[in-house]
């Protein structure tokens, strides 16, 4: 009989245990969804820029679970928001060093490293985030961005690739897989990207300037090269020297003179932009201004008169030869 009551004590001890830890798994979970739709609910404010509305649903989070990182995470991001990066980082560390592997405090560790110019730092949270996140295309975009910056172009091209795998047309990650294509010599590829981008009128602004390059460099296309280049409000530097070469390669002297004058400043380093200016004078007749732009060119890379002076000698001696061409009419 005593057994018997033993028996059943023990069986309405661990009935109750039992009982204990389910109530409190289930309580546990609760809580992790509650905390759940609290952050999901700050992420929709955090993205409508209500940076107050952010940092009660913060506060709330932390009376619910002040080891929770998403509560931190927020108030990181919102203090990203409004641009206090110093700020957001040192909080942003405590959500970190919660939960290290919380992506969305990586990745907002690497932007706000990034808006205070830190490269490397960045980089290092932004390639954990996307290792952590590995399906976020936009972890990977901005760590092709960071790469790109760096000057790391075959992985930068590597991470682009990756983001359109995940996000077929996000059309910035085909801009950055271009440019870094371009950069390591995979010309034709990046050429068959902005052509498809130019004619579908993605990011075209973001686009034109290196596929005008990329027609001069790779398909020796002028024309076409100065009719994406003329859509263009404004032109840059780098701009005006395809379209003054573009011109130069036509024939159009006073053209090309035109935009080789607008930015040539005849330091060491436009030295070619000023023989290509000196070479359009010559070709249009105007040998004297020529002149002048050489004396220019030698008295800042003295040591090299002789060089100029002889591809000078160079450009006269072929344009007066033009002259003697043989024709049956005139």
């Amino acid at each position: 009989m005593i057994k018997i009551i033993i028996i059943f004590l023990l069986k309405l001890f661990f009935s109750k245990e039992i009982f204990s830890q389910d109530e409190q798994k289930k309580t546990e979970i609760n809580l992790k969804i509650e905390i759940a739709k609290l952050s999901q609910e700050g992420q929709i404010l955090l993205r409508n820029k209500k940076w107050t509305e952010v940092e009660k649903i913060a506060q709330a989070i932390i009376k619910k679970n002040p080891n929770s990182p998403e509560s931190f995470y927020l108030l990181g991001a919102s203090l990203h928001g409004k641009g206090e990066y110093f700020k957001s980082i040192e909080i942003l560390q405590q959500a970190f060093s919660l939960q290290s592997n919380h992506d969305p405090t990586l990745f907002f560790l690497g932007l706000s490293y990034f808006k205070l110019g830190q490269w490397e730092k960045s980089l290092e949270y932004f390639k954990s985030a996307a290792e952590h996140g590995s399906f976020n295309p936009f972890y990977r975009y901005n760590l092709a961005l960071v790469l790109f910056i760096l000057g790391d172009y075959e992985k930068s091209a590597e991470e682009a690739e990756k983001t359109l795998q995940l996000k077929e047309n996000y059309f910035k990650a085909k801009v950055i897989l271009a440019k870094a294509w371009y950069k390591i010599g995979k010309q034709e590829e990046a050429l068959q990207v902005v052509k498809e981008m130019y004619e579908k009128k993605q990011e075209l602004e973001k686009i034109q300037s290196l596929y005008a390059e990329l027609l001069v460099v790779k398909e020796k296309n002028y024309k076409k090269a100065l009719q994406v280049l003329a859509r263009k409000p404004s032109l840059s530097i780098e701009e005006r020297r395809i379209a003054g070469y573009s011109y130069m390669q036509l024939g159009d002297w006073e053209k090309a003179i035109a935009h080789y004058k607008n930015f040539v400043k005849f330091e060491r380093d436009t030295e070619e932009d000023a023989l290509n200016l000196i070479r359009c004078l010559i070709w249009s007749g105007r040998e004297s201004e020529a002149e002048m732009y050489l004396s220019k060119l030698i008295k800042i890379n003295y040591e090299k008169r002789k060089y100029f002076s002889d591809i000078f000698q160079e450009i006269i001696e072929k344009r007066n030869l033009t002259k003697e061409i043989y024709s049956p009419i005139f």
